[in-house]
Protein backbone atom coordinates (compact mmCIF):
# COMPACT_ATOMS: atom_id res chain seq x y z
CA UNK A 1 0.00 0.00 0.00
CA UNK A 2 1.49 3.32 -1.09
CA UNK A 3 1.96 6.16 1.36
CA UNK A 4 1.48 9.78 0.32
CA UNK A 5 3.92 12.24 1.77
CA UNK A 6 3.71 15.99 1.36
CA UNK A 7 7.07 17.75 1.32
CA UNK A 8 6.62 21.50 1.79
CA UNK A 9 9.41 24.04 1.36
CA UNK A 10 10.69 25.49 4.61
CA UNK A 11 9.39 28.95 3.79
CA UNK A 12 5.91 27.50 3.18
CA UNK A 13 5.93 25.94 6.66
CA UNK A 14 6.91 29.27 8.19
CA UNK A 15 4.12 31.07 6.36
CA UNK A 16 1.56 28.46 7.45
CA UNK A 17 2.57 28.81 11.12
CA UNK A 18 2.49 32.60 10.92
CA UNK A 19 -0.89 32.54 9.15
CA UNK A 20 -2.41 30.13 11.70
CA UNK A 21 -1.21 32.28 14.60
CA UNK A 22 -2.47 35.47 12.96
CA UNK A 23 -5.84 33.89 12.18
CA UNK A 24 -6.31 32.67 15.75
CA UNK A 25 -5.36 36.00 17.31
CA UNK A 26 -7.56 37.91 14.86
CA UNK A 27 -10.58 35.71 15.60
CA UNK A 28 -10.13 36.04 19.38
CA UNK A 29 -9.60 39.81 19.25
CA UNK A 30 -12.58 40.26 16.96
CA UNK A 31 -14.75 38.21 19.34
CA UNK A 32 -14.15 40.93 21.95
CA UNK A 33 -13.95 38.75 25.07
CA UNK A 34 -13.51 41.68 27.42
CA UNK A 35 -14.15 41.14 31.06
CA UNK A 36 -14.77 43.69 33.80
CA UNK A 37 -11.94 46.21 33.77
CA UNK A 38 -10.40 45.07 30.48
CA UNK A 39 -9.22 47.76 28.09
CA UNK A 40 -10.98 47.86 24.74
CA UNK A 41 -8.96 46.79 21.69
CA UNK A 42 -7.40 49.73 19.88
CA UNK A 43 -4.83 49.97 17.11
CA UNK A 44 -2.02 49.38 19.61
CA UNK A 45 -3.63 46.14 20.83
CA UNK A 46 -4.15 45.05 17.23
CA UNK A 47 -0.36 45.13 16.74
CA UNK A 48 -0.28 41.80 18.59
CA UNK A 49 -1.37 40.00 15.44
CA UNK A 50 1.39 41.16 13.05
CA UNK A 51 3.98 41.04 15.85
CA UNK A 52 3.48 37.38 16.73
CA UNK A 53 2.93 36.34 13.10
CA UNK A 54 5.93 38.32 11.82
CA UNK A 55 8.24 36.77 14.40
CA UNK A 56 7.34 33.28 13.12
CA UNK A 57 8.43 34.26 9.62
CA UNK A 58 12.02 34.64 10.88
CA UNK A 59 11.85 31.81 13.42
CA UNK A 60 14.67 29.72 11.90
CA UNK A 61 17.47 32.23 12.23
CA UNK A 62 17.24 33.15 15.95
CA UNK A 63 14.69 30.65 17.37
CA UNK A 64 15.55 31.45 21.00
CA UNK A 65 15.22 35.18 20.39
CA UNK A 66 11.91 34.64 18.58
CA UNK A 67 10.54 32.70 21.57
CA UNK A 68 11.61 35.21 24.19
CA UNK A 69 10.42 38.15 22.09
CA UNK A 70 7.05 36.47 21.48
CA UNK A 71 6.64 35.87 25.21
CA UNK A 72 7.56 39.51 25.88
CA UNK A 73 5.04 40.81 23.30
CA UNK A 74 2.24 38.73 24.80
CA UNK A 75 3.10 39.81 28.34
CA UNK A 76 3.11 43.47 27.27
CA UNK A 77 -0.30 42.92 25.66
CA UNK A 78 -1.68 41.57 28.94
CA UNK A 79 0.10 44.22 30.99
CA UNK A 80 -1.68 46.87 28.95
CA UNK A 81 -5.00 45.41 30.10
CA UNK A 82 -6.30 44.13 26.78
CA UNK A 83 -8.83 41.26 26.61
CA UNK A 84 -7.47 37.70 26.95
CA UNK A 85 -6.33 35.86 23.82
CA UNK A 86 -4.99 32.81 25.60
CA UNK A 87 -1.46 31.82 26.35
CA UNK A 88 -0.61 28.52 24.73
CA UNK A 89 -2.02 28.90 21.20
CA UNK A 90 -0.45 32.29 20.34
CA UNK A 91 2.94 30.97 21.52
CA UNK A 92 2.70 27.36 20.27
CA UNK A 93 4.55 28.18 17.04
CA UNK A 94 7.42 29.84 18.89
CA UNK A 95 7.79 26.92 21.32
CA UNK A 96 7.65 24.47 18.40
CA UNK A 97 10.38 26.39 16.55
CA UNK A 98 12.65 26.52 19.59
CA UNK A 99 12.38 22.77 20.14
CA UNK A 100 12.88 22.12 16.41
CA UNK A 101 16.16 24.05 16.64
CA UNK A 102 17.34 21.77 19.46
CA UNK A 103 16.84 24.23 22.33
CA UNK A 104 14.70 21.86 24.38
CA UNK A 105 15.93 23.04 27.76
CA UNK A 106 15.22 26.68 26.91
CA UNK A 107 11.73 25.83 25.66
CA UNK A 108 10.84 23.76 28.74
CA UNK A 109 12.29 26.30 31.16
CA UNK A 110 10.58 29.26 29.49
CA UNK A 111 7.26 27.41 29.29
CA UNK A 112 7.39 26.37 32.93
CA UNK A 113 8.19 29.89 34.18
CA UNK A 114 5.60 31.47 31.90
CA UNK A 115 2.76 29.12 32.90
CA UNK A 116 3.60 29.36 36.60
CA UNK A 117 3.76 33.16 36.46
CA UNK A 118 0.52 33.49 34.47
CA UNK A 119 -1.57 31.21 36.66
CA UNK A 120 -0.19 32.58 39.93
CA UNK A 121 -1.00 36.08 38.73
CA UNK A 122 -4.53 35.10 37.67
CA UNK A 123 -5.25 33.38 40.98
CA UNK A 124 -3.87 36.39 42.86
CA UNK A 125 -6.15 38.57 40.72
CA UNK A 126 -9.14 36.77 42.16
CA UNK A 127 -9.99 34.31 39.38
CA UNK A 128 -11.48 30.92 40.28
CA UNK A 129 -8.51 28.76 41.29
CA UNK A 130 -10.34 25.45 40.92
CA UNK A 131 -11.38 26.28 37.36
CA UNK A 132 -7.92 27.53 36.45
CA UNK A 133 -6.03 24.57 37.94
CA UNK A 134 -8.56 21.87 37.10
CA UNK A 135 -9.61 22.92 33.60
CA UNK A 136 -7.36 25.51 31.94
CA UNK A 137 -3.96 24.51 33.31
CA UNK A 138 -4.01 20.90 32.00
CA UNK A 139 -4.99 22.04 28.50
CA UNK A 140 -2.29 24.72 28.54
CA UNK A 141 0.34 22.20 29.60
CA UNK A 142 -0.80 19.68 26.99
CA UNK A 143 -0.71 22.19 24.14
CA UNK A 144 2.69 23.66 25.04
CA UNK A 145 4.20 20.26 25.79
CA UNK A 146 2.78 18.94 22.54
CA UNK A 147 4.30 21.82 20.57
CA UNK A 148 7.71 21.21 22.19
CA UNK A 149 7.47 17.45 21.64
CA UNK A 150 6.45 17.91 18.00
CA UNK A 151 9.38 20.23 17.36
CA UNK A 152 11.82 17.86 19.00
CA UNK A 153 10.39 14.87 17.08
CA UNK A 154 10.79 16.73 13.78
CA UNK A 155 14.36 17.65 14.65
CA UNK A 156 15.15 14.03 15.59
CA UNK A 157 13.59 12.77 12.38
CA UNK A 158 15.62 15.17 10.26
CA UNK A 159 18.77 14.22 12.11
CA UNK A 160 18.00 10.53 11.56
CA UNK A 161 17.47 11.19 7.87
CA UNK A 162 20.82 12.96 7.67
CA UNK A 163 22.52 10.07 9.44
CA UNK A 164 20.77 7.58 7.16
CA UNK A 165 21.99 9.49 4.12
CA UNK A 166 25.52 9.57 5.50
CA UNK A 167 25.40 5.86 6.25
CA UNK A 168 24.04 5.15 2.77
CA UNK A 169 26.81 7.26 1.21
CA UNK A 170 29.42 5.53 3.37
CA UNK A 171 28.02 2.11 2.47
CA UNK A 172 28.10 3.05 -1.22
CA UNK A 173 31.72 4.19 -0.90
CA UNK A 174 32.63 0.97 0.92
CA UNK A 175 30.91 -1.10 -1.76
CA UNK A 176 32.75 0.81 -4.45
CA UNK A 177 36.09 0.38 -2.69
CA UNK A 178 35.41 -3.32 -2.15
CA UNK A 179 34.49 -3.71 -5.81
CA UNK A 180 37.72 -1.97 -6.83
CA UNK A 181 39.68 -4.17 -4.44
CA UNK A 182 38.12 -7.33 -5.86
CA UNK A 183 38.78 -6.18 -9.43
CA UNK A 184 42.39 -5.34 -8.57
CA UNK A 185 42.85 -8.69 -6.84
CA UNK A 186 41.37 -10.51 -9.81
CA UNK A 187 43.60 -8.64 -12.23
CA UNK A 188 46.64 -9.56 -10.17
CA UNK A 189 45.60 -13.21 -10.24
CA UNK A 190 45.04 -13.07 -13.99
CA UNK A 191 48.43 -11.42 -14.41
CA UNK A 192 50.00 -14.34 -12.54
CA UNK A 193 48.10 -16.76 -14.78
CA UNK A 194 49.38 -15.00 -17.90
CA UNK A 195 52.91 -15.00 -16.47
CA UNK A 196 52.74 -18.73 -15.76
CA UNK A 197 51.31 -19.60 -19.17
CA UNK A 198 53.75 -17.51 -21.14
CA UNK A 199 56.75 -18.60 -19.11
CA UNK A 200 55.90 -22.29 -19.48
CA UNK A 201 55.13 -22.04 -23.19
CA UNK A 202 58.23 -20.02 -24.04
CA UNK A 203 60.42 -22.53 -22.20
CA UNK A 204 58.88 -25.45 -24.11
CA UNK A 205 59.11 -23.67 -27.47
CA UNK A 206 62.73 -22.72 -26.79
CA UNK A 207 63.71 -26.31 -26.01
CA UNK A 208 61.75 -27.79 -28.93
CA UNK A 209 63.11 -25.20 -31.32
CA UNK A 210 66.64 -26.17 -30.30
CA UNK A 211 65.87 -29.83 -30.90
CA UNK A 212 64.33 -29.06 -34.31
CA UNK A 213 67.31 -26.94 -35.31
CA UNK A 214 69.80 -29.65 -34.37
CA UNK A 215 67.93 -32.53 -36.03
CA UNK A 216 66.53 -30.82 -39.12
CA UNK A 217 69.20 -32.26 -41.42
CA UNK A 218 70.06 -35.58 -39.77
CA UNK A 219 66.75 -36.66 -38.28
CA UNK A 220 63.76 -35.01 -39.96
CA UNK A 221 61.27 -37.17 -38.03
CA UNK A 222 62.56 -35.88 -34.69
CA UNK A 223 62.51 -32.34 -36.04
CA UNK A 224 58.91 -32.75 -37.19
CA UNK A 225 57.99 -34.11 -33.75
CA UNK A 226 59.63 -31.11 -32.09
CA UNK A 227 57.74 -28.73 -34.36
CA UNK A 228 54.53 -30.57 -33.51
CA UNK A 229 55.25 -30.01 -29.80
CA UNK A 230 55.82 -26.31 -30.51
CA UNK A 231 52.49 -26.06 -32.31
CA UNK A 232 50.69 -27.90 -29.49
CA UNK A 233 52.25 -25.71 -26.80
CA UNK A 234 51.36 -22.57 -28.74
CA UNK A 235 47.74 -23.60 -29.15
CA UNK A 236 47.48 -24.46 -25.46
CA UNK A 237 48.95 -21.10 -24.51
CA UNK A 238 46.55 -19.27 -26.81
CA UNK A 239 43.57 -21.10 -25.32
CA UNK A 240 44.57 -20.15 -21.77
CA UNK A 241 45.37 -16.56 -22.75
CA UNK A 242 41.97 -16.19 -24.41
CA UNK A 243 40.30 -17.55 -21.29
CA UNK A 244 42.26 -15.18 -19.05
CA UNK A 245 41.48 -12.17 -21.25
CA UNK A 246 37.80 -13.09 -21.30
CA UNK A 247 37.81 -13.12 -17.49
CA UNK A 248 39.57 -9.75 -17.48
CA UNK A 249 36.97 -8.17 -19.81
CA UNK A 250 33.94 -9.62 -18.05
CA UNK A 251 35.20 -9.10 -14.48
CA UNK A 252 34.55 -12.80 -13.78
CA UNK A 253 36.02 -14.11 -10.54
CA UNK A 254 37.72 -17.38 -9.84
CA UNK A 255 34.52 -19.13 -8.83
CA UNK A 256 34.52 -20.56 -12.38
CA UNK A 257 36.05 -24.02 -12.68
CA UNK A 258 39.73 -23.73 -13.67
CA UNK A 259 40.84 -25.17 -16.96
CA UNK A 260 43.87 -27.06 -15.65
CA UNK A 261 44.37 -28.95 -12.40
CA UNK A 262 46.06 -31.94 -10.77
CA UNK A 263 44.75 -34.39 -13.34
CA UNK A 264 46.42 -32.36 -16.10
CA UNK A 265 49.92 -32.80 -14.64
CA UNK A 266 50.54 -35.84 -16.86
CA UNK A 267 50.44 -33.74 -19.99
CA UNK A 268 52.58 -31.09 -18.32
CA UNK A 269 55.34 -33.53 -17.37
CA UNK A 270 55.21 -35.14 -20.82
CA UNK A 271 55.95 -31.73 -22.36
CA UNK A 272 59.10 -31.36 -20.30
CA UNK A 273 60.20 -34.95 -20.86
CA UNK A 274 59.83 -34.54 -24.61
CA UNK A 275 61.88 -31.37 -24.33
CA UNK A 276 64.88 -33.23 -23.01
CA UNK A 277 64.40 -33.05 -19.23
CA UNK A 278 63.26 -36.35 -17.80
CA UNK A 279 60.29 -35.57 -15.57
CA UNK A 280 58.83 -38.12 -13.17
CA UNK A 281 55.34 -37.60 -11.73
CA UNK A 282 54.22 -39.35 -8.56
CA UNK A 283 50.64 -38.62 -7.58
CA UNK A 284 48.93 -40.08 -4.52
CA UNK A 285 45.50 -39.64 -2.95
CA UNK A 286 41.98 -38.83 -4.09
CA UNK A 287 42.31 -35.84 -6.38
CA UNK A 288 38.58 -35.51 -7.05
CA UNK A 289 37.99 -34.21 -3.50
CA UNK A 290 40.34 -31.23 -3.97
CA UNK A 291 38.55 -27.85 -4.20
CA UNK A 292 38.70 -26.07 -7.54
CA UNK A 293 40.90 -23.20 -6.33
CA UNK A 294 43.39 -25.59 -4.73
CA UNK A 295 43.34 -27.83 -7.81
CA UNK A 296 44.27 -24.93 -10.06
CA UNK A 297 46.94 -23.68 -7.64
CA UNK A 298 48.65 -27.07 -7.49
CA UNK A 299 48.92 -27.08 -11.26
CA UNK A 300 50.30 -23.53 -11.35
CA UNK A 301 52.90 -24.28 -8.68
CA UNK A 302 54.07 -27.36 -10.55
CA UNK A 303 54.10 -25.50 -13.87
CA UNK A 304 56.11 -22.59 -12.49
CA UNK A 305 58.62 -24.87 -10.76
CA UNK A 306 59.19 -26.98 -13.88
CA UNK A 307 59.45 -23.86 -16.06
CA UNK A 308 62.05 -22.32 -13.75
CA UNK A 309 64.10 -25.51 -13.99
CA UNK A 310 63.94 -25.47 -17.79
CA UNK A 311 64.96 -21.82 -17.91
CA UNK A 312 67.61 -21.44 -15.26
CA UNK A 313 68.96 -24.87 -14.40
CA UNK A 314 71.26 -27.46 -15.93
CA UNK A 315 69.09 -30.26 -14.54
CA UNK A 316 68.57 -33.46 -16.49
CA UNK A 317 65.88 -34.91 -14.22
CA UNK A 318 62.94 -33.49 -12.27
CA UNK A 319 60.78 -35.28 -9.73
CA UNK A 320 57.26 -34.00 -9.13
CA UNK A 321 55.40 -35.40 -6.11
CA UNK A 322 51.76 -34.52 -5.38
CA UNK A 323 50.33 -36.06 -2.22
CA UNK A 324 46.63 -35.52 -1.47
CA UNK A 325 45.61 -36.48 2.06
CA UNK A 326 42.46 -35.90 4.05
CA UNK A 327 43.70 -32.57 5.42
CA UNK A 328 46.19 -31.11 2.95
CA UNK A 329 47.90 -31.26 -0.43
CA UNK A 330 51.68 -31.38 -0.55
CA UNK A 331 53.66 -30.52 -3.67
CA UNK A 332 57.37 -31.33 -3.95
CA UNK A 333 59.41 -30.45 -7.03
CA UNK A 334 63.08 -31.45 -6.97
CA UNK A 335 65.67 -31.33 -9.75
CA UNK A 336 69.31 -32.37 -9.96
CA UNK A 337 70.59 -29.14 -11.46
CA UNK A 338 73.34 -27.02 -9.98
CA UNK A 339 72.44 -23.53 -8.77
CA UNK A 340 75.36 -21.18 -9.37
CA UNK A 341 76.03 -17.88 -7.65
CA UNK A 342 73.79 -16.11 -5.19
CA UNK A 343 70.19 -17.18 -5.44
CA UNK A 344 67.17 -14.95 -4.80
CA UNK A 345 63.47 -15.52 -5.51
CA UNK A 346 62.08 -14.04 -8.71
CA UNK A 347 58.57 -12.98 -9.65
CA UNK A 348 57.56 -16.56 -10.46
CA UNK A 349 58.36 -17.89 -6.99
CA UNK A 350 56.83 -14.82 -5.34
CA UNK A 351 53.66 -15.38 -7.37
CA UNK A 352 53.56 -19.05 -6.33
CA UNK A 353 53.97 -18.13 -2.70
CA UNK A 354 51.16 -15.56 -2.92
CA UNK A 355 48.80 -18.05 -4.57
CA UNK A 356 49.46 -20.65 -1.91
CA UNK A 357 49.11 -18.09 0.87
CA UNK A 358 45.68 -17.08 -0.43
CA UNK A 359 44.54 -20.62 0.35
CA UNK A 360 46.12 -20.63 3.82
CA UNK A 361 49.19 -22.63 2.78
CA UNK A 362 52.95 -22.16 2.77
CA UNK A 363 55.62 -22.45 0.10
CA UNK A 364 59.39 -22.68 0.35
CA UNK A 365 61.86 -22.71 -2.51
CA UNK A 366 65.62 -22.69 -2.85
CA UNK A 367 68.76 -24.73 -3.40
CA UNK A 368 68.94 -27.98 -1.45
CA UNK A 369 71.54 -30.69 -1.64
CA UNK A 370 72.39 -31.42 -5.25
CA UNK A 371 69.62 -29.39 -6.83
CA UNK A 372 66.72 -27.04 -6.41
CA UNK A 373 63.69 -27.87 -4.32
CA UNK A 374 60.17 -26.41 -4.13
CA UNK A 375 57.82 -27.52 -1.38
CA UNK A 376 54.25 -26.29 -0.87
CA UNK A 377 51.55 -27.33 1.57
CA UNK A 378 47.92 -26.29 1.08
CA UNK A 379 45.40 -27.18 3.81
CA UNK A 380 42.11 -28.82 2.87
CA UNK A 381 39.78 -27.32 5.46
CA UNK A 382 36.08 -28.09 5.49
CA UNK A 383 35.30 -24.60 4.22
CA UNK A 384 37.86 -24.95 1.44
CA UNK A 385 36.40 -28.25 0.28
CA UNK A 386 32.94 -26.72 0.09
CA UNK A 387 34.09 -23.63 -1.79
Amino acid sequence: MSRWRVHLPLTAVDVLLAAATALYCTVVITADLRGPGDRPIDWIGCLLVPALAGLLLIRRRPPAAVLLTSVGVLLLYYAAGYPPVGLELPLAGAFFSTAEAGRIRLAVTTGTILVAFAYIFRIADGQDASRLLGYELPSTIVILAGAIAAGDALRSRRRQRREDRKMAELAAQNREQEALRIVESERNRIARDVHDVLGHTVAIIQLQAGIASETMSDDPATADEALTHIATASRSAMDELQFSLARLRSGQDESREPVLGINDLDALTEHFTSSGITTTLRRRGETHSVPAATDSTVYRVAQEALTNTARHSTAAHITLDVDVSAHQVCIDVHDDGHVSGDWYPGNGIIGMRERVALLGGTLSAGPRGDGFHVHATIPLTRSAVQT
